[in-house]
């Protein structure tokens, strides 16, 4: 549902930008979506048509815009889920939907907590400057994802955007491993690892899929490992272990309560610091509401130099969840 709204909105927005946002609404027990574009808007009398099947309200746009089934098959499967799709406002140029769907919070034990932590709190202990990967794939933000969450670990690599693009740059490069997506144009990842395998059986091929029906079984397709989008960085680094023997340590100030405990006191931490740091922490609540990495390590670094106990919060950023360290700084100032 998320993806095909997100979709509408690229396909509608020639200027300006799309902003998505997510709030968890526990007193409620929903999870709320909300996707905003700059597109030509929708009229009021015609937000309830919109939802009905094959309705166009801008047939004279090229094909590219589809059938007119996409906002009613979402409607659907976002109220058979318990929830429901709307148009919450429409300004004259954009329109902003929102997908509600009911949520819960899920008790983590301390046994889950201490052997996450043990996977999430990690730091690189080995030298990984000689090593290079190679990343085929064709969504260009996934391969972001993964260079960025590979540079934290210190190892260099190159990408292709299909099979045959990645079997050539194979090739040249003589990777120490490969990350596959599975599902690529021109060629897929399947044939381009069987035309690797025709040649080298020995490199480690990790197959990459958001589906994880997907990747039962790669492994009879000649694939070393397999490794489920979202990306989480323990399992990626459990994989690096594996295959490239790249070692990990507790990271340093961690607590054995680890990062999923260090909430109440990164809320201290922020609040320490607002009096005489409020540009920097303002920098980096920018950056985390764009999810911009290079920005966040940068903020992160600053604060890290002037108060070596924000180190304990590198992890949270490592593993992408932003969201925890927004919350920890609205926290530590209300």
């Amino acid at each position: 549902v998320l993806i095909n709204l997100i979709n509408n909105a690229i396909k509608f927005t020639t200027t300006g930008g799309i902003v998505v946002a997510v709030d968890f609404r526990a007193d409620q027990g929903q999870l709320r979506f909300s996707i905003r574009d700059s597109g030509p808007g929708i009229p009021a009398e015609q937000r309830e048509a919109v939802f009905e099947p094959f309705t166009q309200l801008h047939p004279d746009r090229n094909e590219r815009i589809g059938t007119g089934l996409g906002l009613a098959i979402s409607r659907r499967y976002a109220r058979g889920m318990g929830g429901d799709v709307r148009i919450v406002d429409s300004p004259a140029a954009g329109v902003t939907f929102e997908f509600v769907v009911p949520a819960g919070i899920c008790p983590i034990s301390k046994s889950e907590r201490r052997s996450t932590t043990r996977l999430i709190a990690s730091r690189v202990v080995s030298d990984t400057s000689a090593l290079h990967i190679l990343i085929v794939e064709d969504n260009a933000l996934s391969a972001q994802v993964l260079r960025e969450m590979l540079a934290y670990v210190g190892i260099s690599t190159r990408t292709s955007e299909n099979g045959e693009r990645g079997l050539q740059e194979w090739q040249r490069l003589k990777p120490d491993l490969v990350f596959m997506d599975l599902h690529m144009p021109v060629m897929d990842g399947i044939e381009a690892t069987r035309r690797i395998r025709e040649r080298d059986a020995r490199v480690p091929i990790i197959a990459v899929s958001a589906s994880a029906e997907e990747l039962a079984g790669v492994e009879d397709h000649g694939f070393s490992g397999k490794l489920t989008k979202p990306i989480l960085a323990h399992e990626l680094n459990a994989l690096l272990s594996e295959h490239l023997g790249v070692e990990f340590a507790p990271e340093v100030g961690a607590s054995p309560g680890g990062p999923l405990s260090t909430r109440s006191h990164g809320e201290s931490l922020f609040a320490d610091m607002a009096v005489e740091h409020s540009g920097l922490l303002d920098e980096l609540r920018l950056a985390l509401r764009e999810v911009d990495p290079e920005r966040i390590d940068g903020a992160l670094t600053e604060l890290t130099q002037l108060d070596p106990r924000m180190q304990q919060l590198l992890p949270l950023a490592r593993e992408f969840r932003y969201g925890e360290i927004l919350d920890m700084m609205r926290r530590a100032t209300t």
